[in-house]
Order: C-alpha cells, then structure tokens, then sequence
C-alpha cells in the first residue's frame, strides 16, 4: 500500500472552508459537505488521527482562562492509549460553534459527538472521509494533485505547516502526541532542514 502524501495548506484550508460555507437548498448535501469541512479544518488545525478525530466531543473543547481567546482540546489517542492536548485558535473554535447551531437548526436536536451522520444515526467514517479527500485531490481542489491522497495525508499537510514554523521537532511531536520523536521525524522526511541548509541560510546569503 502506497503511503499518504502531504497536501498544500492553503489550498486545503481553503478548500475546507469553501465546504463549510455551503449554502445550497439540498439539505442532507448541505450538512454533509458542512461536516466533511469542518472535519478537515479540525485535522489541519490540530493533527489528530482521523479515526480519534471522528470520535470527538463538543464538551472537549474547553476555554483556555489563562490566554484570552484561545481554547484547549484534550483527546484520547487510541492506538497509543494516552492522552495529548493540543491548543485552538478563536477561527477553529468559531467553526465548531457555527456548526452546531447549524445542526440544531437542521435537525432540531444536537448529538454530543461532533462528526456524528444525523442522517445515518451512526458517526461518520474514515473511509467516507478518505474517499472524499481523494477525489478533491484528483479534481485539483487541495493544490497540486498528488498521487496518494487521504485523510491520513491531511494530518501530514497539519504537522508539515506547524514545523516549517518552527523547525522544532519537539513542537511537532508534541502537536501529533507521538511518544517517539523518530516516528515524527518520519513524517518530516522531506521537510526538515538539514544542519548544511541551515549554515547555508547562515552564511551565503
């Protein structure tokens, strides 16, 4: 199986955007492509893992009292039974709060689960996502088509924009909640700065 690849930020936000603005009269098309963006604006905002990201709660979200307008997430990362958490802007925040008046709105009830399919009565799923990421990607939709394109490459888009920041391998580690900085410097390969690009930076120019 051929892995993942990483996206264009810009692209892919807007894109996310784009489906949460949607405002066509086909209500179930409406709300699902609502979902669909809000989903992927909440991985490129805070790297979770769809299948953790899928099972989120609104109450997760909490305000953060000692920086104003700025919130918290705390999650449960199932493959490595921990726990990470990670901060939120006031736009992602705003986003999630949008859509759930939508959702009441709609169907006349909230569920406490986010990303749950009111149409289905069951959550969303990552093959639904992934399926969806793959056919933005080869209609040109997320930037510069890439040949491998999933839910899984918009968690790599998130911790590339994030480290090409900083160039802090432990600001990227702490944002994925990976327990072993190698398997973050996995998913940098391509985007790390070697020591000779940095003198390079430095000295010649």
């Amino acid at each position: 199986m051929k892995k993942t690849e990483k996206l264009n930020y810009n692209s892919t936000m807007k894109f996310a955007n784009t489906k949460l603005t949607n405002n066509q009269t086909n209500q179930t098309k409406r709300m699902t492509d609502k979902a669909f963006g809000l989903l992927v604006k909440v991985c490129l905002k805070t790297g979770i893992r769809a299948s953790d990201l899928l099972n989120l709660n609104y109450d997760q979200f909490t305000e953060n009292r000692t920086a104003p307008n700025t919130f918290t997430l705390e999650y449960f990362i199932t493959k490595t039974n921990s726990k990470n958490v990670v901060p939120v802007g006031a736009d992602l925040m705003r986003s999630i709060q949008v859509y759930k008046m939508e959702c009441l709105e709609a169907y006349g009830t909230v569920n406490g689960k986010i990303f749950y399919n009111y149409n289905t009565n069951k959550l969303y799923t990552r093959v639904w996502a992934s399926q969806r990421i793959a056919k933005a990607n080869k209609n040109g939709m997320l930037g510069q088509v890439v040949n491998v394109a999933g839910m899984h490459s918009v968690r790599r888009t998130a911790v590339v924009e994030v480290f090409e920041q900083n160039q802090d391998l432990r600001v990227a580690q702490a944002f994925l909640g990976h327990k072993n900085i190698l398997t973050t410097s996995n998913y940098l390969q391509d985007n790390k700065t070697t020591m000779q690009d940095k003198l390079r930076l430095a000295l010649c120019e």
